[in-house]
């Protein structure tokens, strides 16, 4: 008699919880953050105490512990919130394998053949509370390069508001599957 079971892909799920005032400069996204749905279902190797693909808190990098290649699927879901608004800006983010070309030289993604490797998350056109941005799904390879250095998220404005005009982060949740 065959057995039952179900096999899920592997998958990590972080967050941040707290608010980040955004600016016009890269601000490293902290996925330190709680939430009863953030998961890690990726193996676990008891022989130095990693999951193969983890979040480090510490460097603020999603790491990898596998010794092989791997096609991922990574989601990024992010929510903000605006007052005074009176300058169109945008939301952008980007992926960085840090010394990913060479030493000191970072690899942006997911455009890296772009001088603007970076994508628009959507505008942030409208004064309230929570604005849900459109998902950033992405493809990723992990090869030797990311499984060496990993890799962080990081986000900003497109351009400034007005003087007292703000943007905040409110939310960011980034999922991993396998």
């Amino acid at each position: 008699m065959a057995d039952n079971y179900t096999v899920i892909p592997a998958r990590l799920r972080i967050s941040r919880s707290s608010s980040l005032a955004l600016t016009t400069s890269w601000q490293v996204v902290d996925f330190s953050g709680t939430s009863p749905y953030n998961v890690n279902t990726f193996a676990y190797d008891s022989s130095i105490g990693k999951n193969l693909v983890y979040w480090d808190s510490t460097s603020k990098l999603i790491k990898f512990s596998s010794s092989y290649d791997m096609n991922l699927i990574t989601s990024l879901f992010a929510t903000t919130s605006t007052n005074l608004l009176t300058t169109k800006a945008t939301v952008q983010v980007r992926f960085v394998i840090p010394n990913g070309v060479s030493p000191g030289v970072d690899l942006y993604f997911p455009y890296p053949d772009e001088t603007t490797p970076y994508a628009d998350l959507g505008e942030v056109t409208l004064l309230a509370n929570g604005i849900k941005h459109q998902p950033l799904i992405l493809p990723i390879y992990a090869n030797s390069s990311m499984r060496t250095n990993g890799f962080r998220v990081e986000i900003r404005l497109s351009n400034s508001l007005i003087t007292l005009g703000t943007c905040s982060l409110n939310s960011c949740t980034l999922s991993i599957q396998q």
